[in-house]
C-alpha cells in the first residue's frame, strides 16, 4: 500500500479551496488524530512537522479540522471521523450535509 503524506492531502484540498476562490481564507492544518483524547497526534494545524507523517492504515483522523473563514460571511467547519482503511477511508460519523 502507497500511503500518503499529511501535507501531500494538505495541498490537495489547498488546491480545491484556491480553486473556489477562497485560497486568500485558507487556513494550514485539516486534520488531527482520534484516540483517547479529543485531539491527538498528528495534529497538522499547530504542530508544522506532523504534516510530513504518512497516512496509514488504521488511524482514525479527522478531516476537515481547520475552519474556513470568510469575512462577511461566516466560519466553514466541518469535522467528520474516518478510519483509514486499505482501499479507502470509511466514515464514522453519520452528520449528513451539504455544502453550498
Amino acid at each position: 500500500m502507497s500511503s500518503l503524506s499529511l501535507i501531500e492531502v494538505e495541498n490537495m484540498l489547498k488546491k480545491l479551496v484556491e480553486t473556489r476562490g477562497y485560497g486568500n481564507f485558507y487556513v494550514t492544518g485539516f486534520t488531527h488524530g482520534v484516540g483517547l483524547l479529543t485531539e491527538e497526534d498528528p495534529i497538522t494545524t499547530i504542530v508544522a512537522p506532523h504534516r510530513q507523517y504518512k497516512i496509514l492504515e488504521n488511524m482514525v483522523l479527522v478531516s476537515i479540522h481547520a475552519p474556513l473563514p470568510i469575512p462577511r460571511i461566516g466560519t466553514i467547519k466541518i469535522e467528520d471521523t474516518y478510519l483509514i482503511k486499505t482501499n479507502k477511508p470509511e466514515k464514522l460519523t453519520s452528520f449528513s450535509y451539504e455544502p453550498i
